[in-house]
């Protein structure tokens, strides 16, 4: 990486990053896989697939031919369970200090599209997010670059000037895949020891080390 380079846009996961939402998940998946095959599902198998988009979960529990009528079923549940998508101690402001300071903020997220409007409608930070790119957008969601570089397309910057920041191996992969320097949480969804074998080039412990992401990161972008 060029020493000219710094960073200028930073690019977070939504579920397990940001927002604690895992509660409204677990609610909505169990109540429609009740409805639809009759089946309870703990909520650590739940959780455990939580980061890949929620069709493809569905597809798990119930065959094909029922998914769009379950897709459709799961976009009223999350509204209703909206209560439960909260941000993390001190993600929101991490947020409005990092735009306030200058830097491109994205969100890219395997959530799909109903899932995403619930969401943006809960967190009401418009105002901080310059851009969202869901798993609808692509033809190839988290792990690959795909996401990313649509994210990075629209604010006009470049992947050697970005940091993308995740729960999950598929966030750390699609971060290098796409090319940028990749931050891992260990507070989201993901095994830390996963996230490790992953070679991120950060680790992030706390929600609120997120505000101080530019000085940890400094590093980073001079080598």
């Amino acid at each position: 990486m060029s020493p000219n380079h710094s960073l200028k846009t930073i690019l977070f996961d939504l579920d397990g990053t940001l927002i604690n939402s895992l509660s409204a998940y677990v609610l909505s998946f169990q109540e429609n896989i009740r409805e639809y095959t009759g089946r309870e599902i703990s909520t650590a198998e739940l959780k455990s697939r939580i980061g890949v988009p929620s069709p493809l979960i569905l597809a798990q529990y119930a065959p094909e031919d029922q998914i769009p009528a379950m897709v459709e079923r799961h976009n009223e549940l999350m509204r209703v369970h909206s209560d439960h998508i909260i941000f993390y101690p001190g993600a929101r402001e991490a947020l409005r200090q990092l735009r306030g300071a200058g830097y491109r903020i994205g969100v890219v997220t395997s959530q799909i599209a109903g899932e995403l409007e619930t969401s943006r409608a809960a967190l009401d930070v418009e105002d901080l997010v310059e851009v969202w790119v869901n798993s609808d957008m692509v033809a190839h969601p988290k792990p690959a670059a795909d996401p990313i570089l649509l994210a990075l397309e629209r604010l006009g910057e470049q992947p050697e000037t970005t940091l993308m920041i995740g729960d999950s191996v598929n966030d750390v992969r699609a971060g290098q895949a796409a090319g940028t320097r990749t931050a891992a949480v260990t507070w989201g969804y993901g095994r830390p020891a996963a996230l490790q074998a992953c070679s991120p080039d950060l680790m992030l412990t706390q929600p609120g080390e997120l505000a101080q992401i530019p000085e940890q990161a400094q590093a980073l972008f001079a080598a």
